[in-house]
């Protein structure tokens, strides 16, 4: 946002974002929402109920999506320290736990930026959900609520359903509890068999190649931000198949 733009922001006034059930009030800069996004541009800015009253009304969000997506709002970026992110998913117990709220926020708030238009947003959330799987464990639980949200939400050609669908592959053998995963794989698979399949392609493959672990230290699965960035990466980049409904690295 043009540094003009955003002192106008502070002028312009405030609207109320209600978020979830309890419809928590959020109160942001009607400029500075309305400049990022074209959902809100256009719920606060014609005919509609919301512009007149300037409230909307979100109930089927989670708070913890609001709290990142403000703070990238005011900031342009999304935080990496955990005291910034224990915040956001409102957790200050002694534990690691927030780490595991953070992966299923990170992918609540890929779709909230999908579906509010919000591209920015969506795509500094995939990269750094990306970099937060890297060298992080996925505990099954969480894994499973978070992959089941994703493939009934997102399109099937994004990167971060791949990225899901390899973690999973890498980090199998790591999970404690077989048979309490077992089950929860079983239910996550009968809803989403589009992972199922994504999973025996990808195992079948690191068979194949005889690798224990998919090469995923040598793939990409950012959202750059133009056709520069991507070249100059040196990963491999996901290509979509979409008759094989996978992911290959070129």
């Amino acid at each position: 946002m043009a540094d003009s733009n955003f002192s106008s922001a502070f002028r312009e006034g405030t609207v109320i974002i209600e978020i979830g059930p309890d419809r928590k009030k959020y109160y942001i800069h009607k400029a500075l929402i309305v400049h990022h996004s074209e959902y809100f541009r256009k719920a606060l800015q014609g005919t509609w109920k919301e512009a007149q009253e300037g409230v909307v009304r979100l109930e089927d969000v989670n708070h913890h999506v609001m709290n990142l997506f403000v703070e990238w709002l005011y900031t342009g970026k999304i935080p990496t320290e955990e005291k910034d992110w224990r915040r956001i998913v409102e957790n200050n117990k002694p534990d690691t736990f927030w780490r595991q709220l953070k992966y299923v926020t990170l992918i609540e708030a890929y779709v909230f930026g999908d579906r509010f238009l919000i591209e920015p947003f969506r795509k500094q959330v995939n990269n750094a959900f990306s970099d937060a799987l890297e060298s992080n464990y996925f505990c099954p639980s969480m894994r499973y609520r978070g992959i089941g949200f994703a493939f009934a939400n997102i399109a099937a050609e994004r990167p971060i359903l791949q990225l899901l669908t390899d973690n999973h592959c890498r980090d199998w053998d790591k999970i404690e509890d077989q048979l309490h995963a077992e089950s929860g794989l079983r239910e996550l698979a009968q809803a989403q068999p589009s992972f199922l399949l994504r999973t025996m392609r990808r195992l079948r493959e690191m068979k194949d190649q005889g690798r224990k672990r998919p090469l995923m230290h040598l793939w990409c699965y950012y959202e750059h931000e133009s056709e520069g960035d991507e070249k100059a990466c040196k990963k491999h980049h996901m290509r979509y198949n979409e008759k094989l409904d996978f992911g290959t690295f070129e």
